[in-house]
């Protein structure tokens, strides 16, 4: 799945300028690795790995915003 900017704010509990910085810095490392990106958007489990979160509470959290 992945994450919009507001996800991303959300799962982060940050700025929305810290959170297109975070996109922006980890779809730099995936095009390191040899992965496609697209602007804007990141895999959700990508971004719990690097932040060492769990991907269960990061679903969690995803799924209580759009009640």
């Amino acid at each position: 799945m992945l994450l919009n900017v507001n996800q991303v704010m959300t799962v982060l509990n940050c700025g929305k300028s810290t959170a297109y910085n975070s996109i922006k810095l980890l779809n730099n490392e995936l095009k390191k690795d040899g992965y496609l990106t697209i602007h804007g958007r990141v895999p959700a489990e990508y971004l719990a790995n690097r932040y060492k979160l769990d991907e269960e509470e990061v679903k969690k959290l995803l799924a209580d915003i759009e009640e």
